[in-house]
Order: C-alpha cells, then structure tokens, then sequence
C-alpha cells in the first residue's frame, strides 16, 4: 500500500483506496515501521492481527490472520 492508502497489491483490492474504504484498517497499517510490528485491529465483528512493515521505498507491507 502506498502511504496515501492506494492499494499497489492485494487479492480483491488492487487499485482501491484503502483509506476510504476501510480507515480502521488504513490506520492499522499505517503503525508499520522500518523493522516491523504486530498490530491488532477490529473489522467487520472480528478480530485480526497482521504484521505490517514500511519498506525502503515508504509502501506499507502486510500479512495477517483472522482470529
């Protein structure tokens, strides 16, 4: 995801903005850092948890679970 919420990859999403479609989401995201971190966040009633990181070339980059 670019810093503006423009999403570069993703399966259903690509080319969406991901913070007006989704701004829990977006500002989970966006607490990625240079090393990388868990971040917990509430969408649509359920629970998830991704690990988000902010590359050399500033895209959010993320990979989560659903609890």
């Amino acid at each position: 995801m670019e810093q503006d919420g423009n999403l570069v990859v993703h399966p259903e999403l690509t080319g969406k903005n991901l913070k007006e479609l989704a701004q829990p989401v977006y500002d989970a995201v966006m607490q990625g850092t240079d090393a990388g971190v868990w971040v917990d966040y509430e969408w649509k009633g359920e629970q998830k948890h991704a690990y988000v990181r902010k590359t050399d070339c500033d895209l959010m980059v993320g990979s989560g679970y659903t609890e």
